[in-house]
């Protein structure tokens, strides 16, 4: 046990159980521990006495344990897929009543599968992780049918999880759920779910977990989480203010509140896709330099309502979720960004000054508050990873260099291709001069390989789909060249046709590539099988081979 402020345990507590899996603590100070793996029990630890006593019999462990206003416990069982309770008004310890499953694991409205982590509300509703099943069930009092509240199969599925492992309801019966698998700690509210922790994958860094197993809030709404995977326990601090009033931050700071910085977004300015949909953002990046480790408070004055973010290591325009750093945005409606990080020293920090709207320009300047002074200076990042195009970042690397990657630099947005460079220019020409050349080849071959005769064997098959596969591959180039121009040169062009071309044309055109390809090695292959057999060669097995092969081959 630590106080919140302590560093070291205050009390430590030594007892007979077995691999605990969960407990749960009354306002008493009692303490219920699940010991059911072992000795099938669970045992409470009385405060006032400091002693033990076993409060129920179980035959499995208990992931989840919960007491209700009526001096109720539960057990959630996630090897025997049910959750189980007794009344701790009863003297004696009978047989336990079942709360929600049928004790088999299934799919259905009445089954339940491995659940974890348990939830009773004053009207004695229970809410149950359904791990296995990747969803919250609510079995309201007296009712063992259940109903699924959170999750893709729910009457409104605003959110998709990955085995719950916890779940909380808090007085405006908000649920907050801890989503194993995926990481992550989410919220409900009166607009639907929200990522409140891990929110940027899984991962080691303070903002990121590595399946959570348990969480609970203090008084002041920290939030504390069991990071299982990264074994350790993390806080997340919890600030509210009024519109009218500084930040908690600046209160105890306010004297060094000064203009640490101040600049301009001006059209020479580079731009990025903000939220990775539209582009034509222009941002500045700045270096931080922080003499303290601590809360900062960050904000920006401006004529353009500026939008900022924090970084890790270094900035990555092409990719602009990745080495994002945590940050509490402020709930009122400024105009201007205005959020907390928690810096450390030692760390290098980037801070990214963009707008809330594309194509905006302005003056503004940065305020800074915290424990020790902070200084600002310009950056200018280095990008080295590979991507396909601005607005659509769905492969990284693993496609290969593309034409993206090639012309992003060099196309001017905005603007008609007769006002681009000459490299654009050039690249126009040699491209319609390949098309040109490609087609030729192509018909010439596809009228050559229509003779039957060239066909008698495998080799003229192949050789006659190589053909057709040449001619695709030239025209999904041509067509992939200037779908590349025109959204790079067009930003009205709407995002869906975007999408739609990044996520058709590029795989059309490798999976034409590849195929020629391999119809070539589909052609020296049989030509070895030809010398390797000599006259013995069956020429209509090897036109029936050639034909499931083409089919095969996509």
């Amino acid at each position: 046990m630590w106080h919140e402020e302590s560093v070291n345990p205050t009390k430590i507590i030594h007892g007979n159980f077995t691999e605990p899996n969960s407990l749960f603590v009354t306002s008493n100070g009692d303490i219920y521990i699940d010991d059911g793996f072992k000795n099938g029990r669970v045992q409470k630890w009385i405060a006032e006495t400091n002693t033990f006593v076993t409060v129920m019999n179980v035959n499995s462990s208990c992931y989840g344990l919960f007491v209700d206003i009526n001096h109720t416990l539960y057990c959630s069982m996630a090897d025997h897929h049910q959750v189980v309770k007794r009344s701790l008004n009863d003297p004696v310890m009978t047989s336990n009543y079942v709360a929600a499953g049928t004790g088999i694991y299934g799919f259905g409205a009445h089954t339940i599968y491995s659940p974890r982590g348990i939830f009773v509300d004053v009207n004695l509703d229970l809410y149950v992780a359904d791990c296995g099943n990747d969803r919250v069930r609510l079995f309201y009092s007296g009712d063992s049918y259940g109903s699924v509240v959170v999750g893709s199969t729910s009457k409104n599925p605003t959110i998709t999880l990955d085995c719950p492992s916890e779940i909380i309801l808090d007085a405006e019966k908000n649920l907050f759920i801890a989503d194993q698998n995926n990481h992550r700690i989410v919220g409900s509210s009166s607009n639907g779910f929200r990522c409140l922790v891990g929110c940027y994958g899984k991962g080691s860094q303070s903002n990121q977990l590595d399946r959570p197993f348990r969480f609970s809030f203090n008084h002041y709404g920290n939030m504390f989480v069991t990071d299982y995977s990264n074994h350790r326990i993390q806080i997340f601090q919890y600030y509210e203010e009024a519109c009218s009033s500084p930040s908690v931050i600046q209160i105890p700071y306010s004297s060094a509140v000064k203009s640490n910085y101040s600049s301009e977004l001006t059209t020479n300015s580079q731009t990025y896709s903000r939220d990775c949909r539209i582009s034509n953002y222009y941002y500045e990046t700045i270096r931080v330099n922080v003499a303290e480790t601590g809360y900062y408070a960050l904000s920006s004055n401006s004529s353009m309502n500026t939008f900022g973010d924090i970084y890790k290591d270094d900035f990555n325009p092409m990719n602009p979720f990745e080495n994002l750093l945590s940050q509490d945005y402020r709930s009122c409606s400024y105009q201007d960004f205005k959020f907390i990080a928690y810096l450390h020293t030692g760390t290098k920090y980037i801070l990214v000054v963009t707008t809330s709207s594309p194509n905006m320009t302005g003056n503004f300047s940065i305020l800074t508050s915290g424990p020790n002074n902070i200084t600002l200076d310009p950056y200018t990042q280095v990008v080295t990873n590979c991507f396909i195009g601005q607005k659509c970042q769905f492969y990284k690397k693993s496609i290969g260099v593309i034409l993206d990657d090639i012309l992003r630099d060099e196309i001017r947005p905005n603007m008609t291709l007769a006002d681009q460079t000459v490299l654009v220019k050039i690249n126009a020409v040699l491209t319609m001069i390949m098309f040109v050349g490609g087609l030729i080849n192509s018909m010439l071959s596809i009228l050559t390989f229509q003779n039957k005769d060239l066909r008698q064997v495998g080799c003229g098959i192949y050789l006659l789909a190589s053909s057709i596969t040449s001619f695709l591959t030239i025209s999904m180039f041509t067509v992939k060249f200037w779908f590349v121009v025109l959204t790079q040169t067009n930003s009205s062009i709407r995002l869906s046709v975007v999408r739609g071309g990044c996520v058709s044309i590029e795989p059309l055109l490798k999976l034409c590539l590849y195929l020629d390809a391999w119809l070539n090695a589909c052609v020296a292959v049989e030509r070895a099988i030809l010398v390797f057999t000599g006259i013995n060669f069956n020429k209509q097995k090897s036109q029936h081979i050639a034909r499931w092969i083409i089919l095969i081959l996509p």
